[in-house]
């Protein structure tokens, strides 16, 4: 004979949770790997490239930069591919806006010594395109640089070149006829074209 409290009792006991153990075990490896991955992120694209710290160059000499250069009209002009746009810097940090302008707290070594002090009169314009290739800039930047008076006088930052050697970080072909076919084609129409200007 069977004892009908006994087979009741069992009929109520709760089941074993199984389903319950699963989901949180699924979570915690779900959080885990996440985590990991967070980890891993911030090893890879933070610690192991290097970041430099300290001056970039040798000091600049202050005596430069305690009289006005010139009280003419002056334009910066900043042509070319991201390094001059200032992709991937702070806001502010960029080396085209740095020769403009230091931010208020940051390298005190060097405030004071940018170009808006010693050329009171200074028109700044960065037409710099991110990506660009030097077809690109030809064809895409290069109109739309304004005509200024002759009394004007033009300073020209550039970077041109960059995204013709990577070629789109190996996505794209090479292809023939890019900055020195371009440039040629160029000057034959009259544009003239400095290699390289140092001052």
């Amino acid at each position: 004979m069977i004892d009908k409290t006994t087979e009741d009792n069992q009929g109520n006991l709760p089941k074993p949770v199984k389903s319950s153990f699963r989901k949180r075990l699924l979570i915690l490896l779900v959080f885990g790997g996440i985590l990991v991955g967070c980890v891993g992120f911030y090893v890879f694209f933070w610690l192991t490239h290097p970041i430099g710290s300290g001056p970039a160059g040798p000091d600049v000499n202050r005596e430069a930069f305690e009289e006005v250069w010139s009280e003419q009209d002056v334009v910066l002009l900043g042509f070319g591919d991201s390094i001059t746009a200032g992709y991937g810097a702070s806001p502010g940090k960029s080396f085209f806006k740095l020769l403009v302008n230091n931010p208020e707290h940051d390298f005190e070594d060097v405030q004071g010594l940018t170009l808006s002090e010693v050329l009171p009169n200074l028109e700044v314009n960065n037409l710099a395109l991110s990506g660009s290739t030097s077809i690109e800039q030809v064809d895409v930047l290069l109109p739309k640089i304004e005509e200024y008076p002759e009394d004007v006088f033009g300073v020209i930052v550039a970077t041109i070149g960059g995204n013709d050697v990577i070629h789109m970080y190996g996505r794209t072909p090479p292809r023939e006829g890019r900055c020195t076919a371009r440039l040629s084609q160029r000057r034959s129409r009259g544009l003239v074209i400095m290699k390289n200007v140092w001052i």
